[in-house]
């Protein structure tokens, strides 16, 4: 149970991460744009700085999270892997529990901490924007 809530606040970190660098990314387009722009209409003052050349603090930033990109796609990726490793999981439990066919049933979390974890998995889903994937999850495990 403690898992799949820190799941979802894994889920709500990284919805804030994805947002820092799509914030920096916009920015740092913004700036290139507008300084290629400039150079082109033939203003050498406002030409694109050297290397050794100290940025603004605000691209330096930005500067940062692109670097971090990699790092914070792959923590999303992650995220939402777990999130539907355990909704599955969770789903397949609930059901086998409701059909009786579990032998023991004091290893198994109750219906209701089921529900809990399934509601921690279905929020950490929709904050990463996988609502789709939730509908997905639920198709196939009815199936099943």
């Amino acid at each position: 149970m403690e898992h799949v809530a820190s799941l979802e606040r894994c889920a709500h970190a990284t919805l804030c991460l994805v947002q820092d660098l799509q914030a920096s990314t916009d920015k740092v387009t913004a700036i290139t744009a507008s300084k290629v722009s400039l150079t082109a209409a033939g203003d050498g003052s406002k030409a694109l700085p050297s290397l050794r050349s100290p940025l603004e603090d605000d691209t330096e930033r930005a500067q940062f999270w692109m670097k971090l990109s990699p790092r914070i796609r792959r923590l999303e990726s992650d995220t939402i892997a777990a999130l539907t490793y355990h909704m599955e999981e969770t789903l397949k439990t609930l059901q086998q529990l409701r059909e009786g066919n579990i032998e023991d049933l004091d290893s198994v979390p109750s219906e209701n901490e089921l529900l809990l974890m399934l509601g921690h998995c279905m929020r950490g889903l929709a904050l990463l924007g996988r609502g789709k994937e939730v509908e997905s999850i639920f198709a196939r495990t009815a199936i099943m």
